[in-house]
């Protein structure tokens, strides 16, 4: 047992239950579907560091058995998050051009992605062929790698969408929320990605350097469920659309409002809390 694989656990373990009081207080104060589920991500989490305590202090479940849960929690907790992040995305459509390419192209292999595990999972217990374990194995891993493109370049294709009634969607408001997502969410996902390669070369689930890669991972996962599940910050908003688009506030402040005071434009937008309101509940 190393110290710095009960360091890294412990780490995760606080950052969960954070994760897990902020996004319960959201669902308590204004409950929705994309909340819910993120709420129930948490659990999945938990579920996880309750599986690494288990096998770092009592080394059950064996290995094995072990991987297995991990890799079917891991892909409900994957679908989860696909599907936070289509609901996501559907608010940047206009109500009817939400049903593109992307997003049926994300539906379809996240199904398939679902099926694929299962049969993965099942393959495993029966202990079947190698070879046709791997074989799943793949599609799975492929179906994940489309689907989290699909909803994610589906999500926010309409911030850089040059279409007219797409853009007329969406403010300066919308579009700022947009960018705060979509970059928050990339940098998670490159990380994510950086953490599973790590764990694809660490040696499996009975090496130390496994586990700590599963606590950074899960620490991850609660950083993306807190981004998702949690209005963005007003303050943050705010200076990214004055940082972005302050020469469009400037003109449109000068032709719709003719505002000028001691030299002074007076930087107004009445309702904003409204309008992102409306996008993140």
């Amino acid at each position: 047992m190393a110290i710095i694989e009960i360091v890294f656990l412990s780490l995760a373990t606080i950052i969960s239950i954070i994760c897990g009081i902020l996004i319960g207080r959201q669902v308590l104060i204004k409950p929705n579907a994309l909340r819910f589920t993120c709420f129930f991500c948490t659990f999945l989490n938990i579920s996880l560091l309750i599986l690494g305590y288990t096998r770092i202090f009592a080394d059950f479940p064996d290995v094995l058995w072990y991987y297995d849960v991990y890799l079917l929690l891991s892909a409900i907790y994957s679908e989860a998050l696909c599907i936070c992040i289509l609901n996501l995305g559907q608010r940047f459509y206009p109500r009817d051009y939400w049903n593109t390419f992307l997003f049926k192209l994300a539906v379809v292999s996240l199904i398939l992605s679902a099926v694929s595990c299962i049969t993965t999972v099942v393959i495993v217990i029966l202990d079947c062929y190698e070879i046709i374990t791997t074989i799943f194995f793949i599609i799975t891993l492929t179906s994940f790698v489309i689907c989290g493109w699909a909803a994610f370049t589906y999500s926010f294709l309409p911030i850089f969408s040059s279409h007219s009634h797409v853009q007329s969607h969406l403010n300066h408001f919308n579009t700022a929320i947009g960018i705060y997502y979509m970059v928050s969410l990339g940098i998670i996902a490159s990380a994510s990605i950086i953490c599973h390669i790590f764990l694809h070369i660490s040696g499996g689930p009975s090496s130390a350097e496994w586990q700590i890669g599963a606590s950074v991972d899960i620490i991850l996962r609660s950083a993306v469920i807190i981004i998702v599940g949690t209005p963005p910050p007003e303050r943050m908003i705010q200076k990214l659309r004055i940082k972005l688009f302050e020469r469009a506030v400037i003109n449109v402040t000068l032709r719709e409002r003719g505002v000028v005071s001691t030299g002074i434009i007076m930087d107004e937008f009445c309702g904003w809390q409204g309008k992102m309101d409306q996008q993140i509940n």
